[in-house]
């Protein structure tokens, strides 16, 4: 192995291992990053759509209040009175509200009517969740969330849904209604990929600096290889004229001596 190449490899080797490890670990590093901020994201949009379907919930109520708590034309008026507001009450595109007795009957369904009247207490969702179930027992406890998968009117595909039930009690209804959450997932994987993208991009960043550093390192031992070179012939040209010297000299003092 040539000096050049051990210089060469003197001078590389440690600037890639260097750059190797930066590399690694800003990829380890962003990796974790992005987990824990996607996670952060998740958790603060599921608490603003648990306070929207609050809010729903309570408009719902408001609505409904003075029927259910009057009863004008006896129970049976104002329940049919009910169920036509609840079946009115819709927001957005895919938001409404439902009805079911504490069995597992449905009273009130906007987006699926063949639901109505007909018992779903054994419904399970595309995961085995049973649905209506733990909506009534979430109910039961003084109402609650439960996350399920549900058929989406906008899309007509089953979506996941997080869901709020409370117990009407007079009546023995749970009352509910939910938000679906699979934009949720959109824009999570929306985040992770621009954080993803800003990770090739500083490990790019990164690969080019190491490039950089070892043409400037490659281009300095050029430099330093050719003006050794130039030295070294310089030096060459002058040794023959030094012979020469050195031979006059050694002939003058020749003769001199003789």
């Amino acid at each position: 192995m040539t000096f050049k190449t051990k210089l060469l490899l003197i001078t590389i080797l440690p600037l890639i291992a260097v750059s190797v490890l930066i590399g690694g670990t800003t990829y380890y590093q962003s990796r974790k990053l992005i987990d824990a901020e996607t996670q952060s994201v998740e958790q603060r949009i599921l608490a603003a759509k648990r306070q929207e379907i609050r809010n729903y919930v309570s408009l719902a109520l408001t609505s409904i209040e003075q029927i259910y708590r009057r009863e004008p034309g006896g129970r049976e008026a104002a329940q049919e009175e009910v169920k036509e507001i609840l079946t009115n009450l819709t927001f957005d595109h895919d938001g409404y509200f439902f009805v079911y007795t504490l069995d597992g009957t449905n009273v009130v369904h906007p987006k699926l009517p063949h639901l109505v009247g007909e018992n779903w207490w054994d419904l399970q969702d595309d995961n085995g969740d049973y649905v209506i179930r733990n909506l009534i027992t979430q109910a039961r406890s003084g109402g609650g969330f439960h996350q399920y998968v549900w058929h989406k009117p906008s899309t007509g595909s089953g979506e996941e849904k997080l869901g709020y039930a409370i117990l009407l009690n007079k009546w023995g209804w749970m009352l509910g209604t939910g938000l679906y959450t699979d934009d949720i997932q959109k824009e999570v994987a929306t985040i992770r990929a621009e954080f993803a993208q800003n990770i090739r991009q500083t490990l790019l960043v990164t690969f080019l600096i190491t490039l950089a550093g070892i043409a400037v390192a490659g281009t300095l031992i050029a430099w330093v290889r050719f003006s050794e070179q130039r030295f070294a012939d310089s030096r060459l040209k002058e040794l023959p004229n030094r012979i020469f010297q050195v031979q006059e000299q050694e002939r003058t003092r020749v003769s001199t001596a003789l």
